[in-house]
Parts: structure tokens; C-alpha cells; sequence
């Protein structure tokens, strides 16, 4: 939901999307519509639990009479909490001393609170007040397991953006690391097995129609290849893709993606759903064939049994592309080789 919400947004005087102003937003919605939220939230930033108004943006002025907008104040009859929250951006000039400053001159009959969220980790010292500073992915591993829906949606969003992530270094991590590098050239190793069969089933006449995505992909969570534009006069993306999905459970994966504005969208649906799962999502439509890896686990050597899975994948999605005769598909794809028909 807050992932829709973000796209529907405007942008600034710079083309930028306001990310900060609406995380700030849609944390304020969820601490006011989920009350086991809000205390969890309250016991991790050391604040009493009470019934507090949740406001964002008020303006208030330091003693030099300048402007300040607090993002976030949570104000009970006992208890008030400026809250300033931070995601591509570090701290404004003397921000939080400004808040500081405004606690300490004004409420003295509360109990005053000054907290700093952030991305990443960015040290500070406020002496004088009752300060604390977190992450964003503090607050989003109290949304796990969430309890609503529109905690569960906060927290998608935390994680489509990157502020989900825990960048502290375990002994977990560090034994992790000493094996990663042999599991990536395992894992590019039956990629690269697949490959010829995927141009010769696909882009037989146009190879460098393929381009590859992996780990270092932003947000990429696979290693694979794709061919794009795989619909004629199609100026929004689609794909047919494989790859070895690194998601819990790993798997094989082959898969043609639609982008929700592709014209062919709703045929597309019609002539998938007698063959195939059709998963739609905010982004668009698509079809799957999966495999988990732990199937072949026991094999001294899978490379034969994947790559035979692959091969059959890669046929099935062609059958599937030849009998769908409505959908306009790149020619130079669909005729490049026989194939069987689906039944």
C-alpha cells in the first residue's frame, strides 16, 4: 500500500520524490493505527508508554525567534518526544541542538524526550536532555511479525527502500563471508550452463539481446539473464528472464514479466491462466516456473539436472508464447526455432 502511495507522489523543485517527508508520514499512520506497534515502539526508544497525540511537521520557534518543524512529536498530559527522522540526508545545520533548545524552553511541566532516526548509524552527542538515536532498521524489526496489515505494509515499504536492512557485522555474517565467494561462482557456474540454450531457444539471431543482473543490482536479490522488449511496439518494459533467485528457499527460477501499462496485459492474463500460477503485483504480471535448489542437494554434481530443468522451462514459456497468438510477441523470438504446442 505505502509502496503505491510513494509512486503516486509528486516531485520537488530537483525531480526528487519527497521519500523522507512520506516515511515520516506513513510511520506517524501506523503508530496511530496500531497500538501494540506504538508501545513496542515506545519500550525500544526508552519513552514511557502513554496515550499520546501523534503529530508531524510542527512548527515552533527557538528563542532566536528561527522557524523549526519537528517531524514527529509524540505529547501526552506527562511526556513529550521530538522525534527527527533522517533517510538519504544527514542532520541540518544544528537541528538537533534547535530541538534541544525548544524542549528545554518550553513544557517544563513534561518530562521531555529528543530522538534521532537514521538510515545508517551517524553518531552524535546531546548532552542535557534525554536523547537517543536509532535506525530505520530498529523500527522496522518491530514491525516483525507484524500485527496488521498496514504494519506488515510499513514495513515492505522500509524494506523496498533499503531501510529494513541490518548492516551490523556478526560472527553469523563473518562465517557467511568466507564461503560466499565459492557459492557465487557455484551459482554463476550453472547460470552460464543455461545460457546457450536460452539464446538458441530465444535470441538465436540477436545474442546480445541478453544482458545479465546479479547481487550487485540494486535491490537484485537473483543472478540470471534476461531478454527485454520481448513484445513488438511495446514502449513499457517486459521481460522473459532465468536466474537462481537467492530467497529463502533458493531456487530456479524462469519467468516472463509484464509491466502493468503493457497493452497486452489482459490477453496476456486470459492465455496464461489455463497453463500457468499468474502472479500479479503493483508493478505488473507475470508468469513463473520455479525449482527449489535444496532438490538437488544430495547430487555430487547437479550441473546436468539443472541445466535440464532450465532446458524445459525455456521450452515451456515458448510453447506458451506460440499458442498465445493474441499477444503480439517479437517475431524474432517466437520464430526461431520449432516447438511443441501446448495442450
Amino acid at each position: 500500500m505505502f509502496i503505491k502511495f510513494f509512486k503516486l507522489c509528486g516531485r520537488d523543485n530537483e525531480g526528487k520524490k519527497p521519500l523522507e517527508d512520506f516515511t515520516t508520514e506513513a510511520f506517524a499512520s501506523v503508530l496511530k493505527l496500531d497500538r501494540t506497534f506504538l508501545e513496542h515502539f515506545c519500550d525500544s526508544i526508552n519513552i514511557p508508554k502513554s496515550n499520546y497525540v501523534i503529530s508531524t511537521q510542527i512548527h515552533y520557534k527557538t528563542t532566536d525567534n528561527l522557524d523549526c518543524y519537528i517531524d514527529l512529536v509524540l505529547e501526552s498530559k506527562d511526556y513529550i518526544c521530538f522525534i527527527e527522522n533522517k533517510v538519504n540526508s544527514k542532520e541540518g545545520d544544528s537541528q538537533l541542538s534547535k530541538y534541544q533548545e525548544i524542549l528545554q524552553s518550553n513544557f517544563l511541566e513534561k518530562r521531555r524526550f529528543l530522538r534521532y532516526c537514521t538510515k545508517y548509524r551517524e553518531e552524535k552527542i546531546i548532552n542535557n536532555i534525554d536523547f537517543l538515536q536509532y535506525t530505520w532498521h530498529q523500527v522496522a524489526s518491530l514491525a516483525q511479525p507484524p500485527t496488521n496489515s498496514i504494519t506488515h505494509s510499513f514495513y515492505t515499504f522500509l524494506k523496498f527502500h533499503g531501510m529494513a536492512n541490518n548492516h551490523s557485522l556478526t560472527e553469523n555474517k563473518l562465517t557467511t563471508m568466507s564461503g560466499l565467494q565459492d557459492t557465487l561462482i557455484t551459482v554463476n557456474h550453472y547460470i552460464e550452463e543455461a545460457q546457450l540454450s536460452f539464446i538458441e531457444t530465444f535470441c538465436k539471431t540477436m545474442p546480445k539481446r541478453v544482458s545479465s543482473t546479479s547481487v550487485t543490482a540494486r535491490g537484485s536479490n537473483r543472478i540470471g539473464n534476461r531478454i527485454p522488449n520481448i513484445i513488438d511496439e511495446e514502449p513499457n518494459y517486459n521481460e522473459i528472464m532465468y536466474s537462481i533467485d537467492l530467497d529463502e528457499p533458493a531456487r530456479l527460477n524462469a519467468h516472463i514479466f509484464l509491466n502493468k501499462n503493457c497493452k497486452d496485459k489482459n490477453s496476456f492474463i486470459e492465455s496464461a491462466k489455463p497453463f500457468f500460477k499468474v502472479h500479479e503485483s503493483i508493478f505488473g504480471v507475470a508468469i513463473h516456473l520455479n525449482k527449489e535448489l535444496g532438490y538437488y542437494i544430495d547430487l555430487e554434481d547437479p550441473t546436468y539436472e539443472i541445466k535440464q530443468w532450465f532446458d524445459n522451462a525455456f521450452q515451456e514459456l515458448k510453447d506458451f508464447m506460440i499458442t498465445s497468438s493474441s499477444i503480439k510477441w517479437n517475431t524474432e523470438i517466437t520464430d526461431n526455432t520449432e516447438t511443441n504446442t501446448l495442450t
